[in-house]
């Protein structure tokens, strides 16, 4: 049985996680918003708003949406407009974000992005060289869930909140 992967955004219970790794993801709707961040304007946020209903809706029914986001420093870019221009609407939202800095890629974590719904359905994320998304498959293999399972545990345990982290970069950079 294949599980669509969008609508287990709408269908989750308790729970959605998220594992962000990427230095770079080429996303169409933050073309537009990342130029601006580019020429040190800042970008309206409506280009969130569909992520941030997304949210909004299921915090606001007592479910819980968490990331993490690895970092690499010094940050590229695009990691520093993620982090200044998308992720406050997120957090406004009620998404739970956490950041974790790596000089490499943890070797207890994945090194893949991945979703992971209700400790029960996994969305491993496959994107090209140029973070463009390629697609994602769900896992639901008790198995390969625990895994997961485990490392959104490790993760959450490595990484600090992300106001935290903000507060940190604000710090190292003045």
């Amino acid at each position: 049985m294949t599980t669509d992967f969008a609508s287990l955004f709408t269908s989750f219970q308790r729970s959605a996680f998220r594992l962000e790794i990427r230095d770079r993801y080429n996303v169409p709707e933050e073309t537009e918003p990342f130029r601006l961040f580019l020429q040190g304007r800042v970008p309206d946020p409506s280009w969130t708003r569909e992520w941030t209903q997304v949210v909004s809706a299921n915090t606001s029914a007592g479910k819980v949406m968490r990331r993490v986001r690895l970092v690499r420093e010094p940050l590229s870019d695009y990691l520093r407009f993620e982090l200044s221009c998308g992720y406050p609407n997120n957090v406004t939202a009620g998404e739970q974000i956490a950041v974790l800095v790596v000089q490499s890629d943890p070797p207890q974590l994945p090194a893949h992005d991945f979703w992971l719904f209700d400790d029960s359905a996994v969305g491993v994320m496959s994107y090209d060289d140029g973070g463009h998304f390629l697609g994602v498959q769900v896992v639901t293999e008790p198995q390969a869930v625990a895994r997961y399972c485990r490392s959104r545990d490790l993760a959450l345990e490595l990484a600090m909140p992300y106001s935290q982290y903000i507060q940190y970069v604000t710090t190292v950079s003045s």
